[in-house]
């Protein structure tokens, strides 16, 4: 993932390409950046990469072919939690919770609201 950390949305964002990977199960190389580096070294998902960099991208790509079978293992681990099946739970149950949440709206028994 050859982000440049050049805006807030690069340096701060998850892009969907490291869900990807994962549902793949597939290594990652991405670039240092914060979010996208704490997910990719607290996970052993593959390695990070300075920015701009060549030869720290060529390092990175090296040390995932050395570390491969215990990368591939990880990104097996990490997938299920990194999944859209997942997520998508998540999301259904937060939003079925919005109604509730809503000044001036109550739930009743039954699940309707008033």
């Amino acid at each position: 993932m050859t982000l440049d950390g050049s805006c807030d949305n690069h340096r701060l964002a998850l892009p969907n390409k490291l869900f990807h990977a994962a549902r793949a199960g597939v290594p990652v190389v991405a670039a240092d950046l914060p979010e996208l580096a704490r997910i990719v070294n607290e996970r052993g998902l593959g390695a990070t990469y300075r920015p701009g960099d060549p030869v720290s991208l060529a390092a990175a790509v090296a040390d995932v072919i050395c570390r491969y079978p215990q990368v591939l293992a990880a990104v097996a681990d990490a997938a299920p939690e990194l999944s859209w099946e997942r997520d998508g739970g998540l999301l259904v149950r937060a939003y079925a919770e919005l109604p509730a949440r809503r000044p001036g709206v109550l739930t009743v028994a039954g699940g309707g609201t008033r």
